[in-house]
């Protein structure tokens, strides 16, 4: 699976479309090396595995049916913390913000 991380986004489109992986196996992989090398190199505070592999089963239909939304879909992306994401707390690089007190009521327009 880690031969997948290593694709290139346009190598990982080409394979959706001609059906070789889906968005599911990408993200799948994606997920399994975060919490290997997550615990310590520390480099997402927030992962919501459920959230992605939801989204990567809807693009991974709209692939099978020739309708991907886009020339990122089913690409697995990271959101830098300063970001906000609708729903989600907002660190803003630094531990000395509250996660709690601060979570984003919408996204960045971004």
């Amino acid at each position: 699976m880690s031969e997948l991380l290593a694709m290139t986004a346009l190598d990982l489109l080409r394979s959706y479309a001609k059906r070789r992986i889906s968005p599911v196996d990408v993200v799948e992989a994606a997920l399994d090396r975060i919490s290997r090398v997550n615990p310590s190199l520390n480099i997402f505070y927030l992962v919501d595995a459920e959230s992605a592999t939801a989204a990567a089963k809807l693009s991974e239909r709209r692939w099978r049916e020739g309708r991907p939304l886009g020339l990122l879909d089913g690409i697995p992306t990271g959101v830098k913390d300063a970001l906000s994401l609708q729903g989600t707390p907002i660190y803003r690089g630094s531990a000395a913000f509250d996660p709690r007190a601060t979570i984003s009521d919408g996204d960045a327009p971004c």
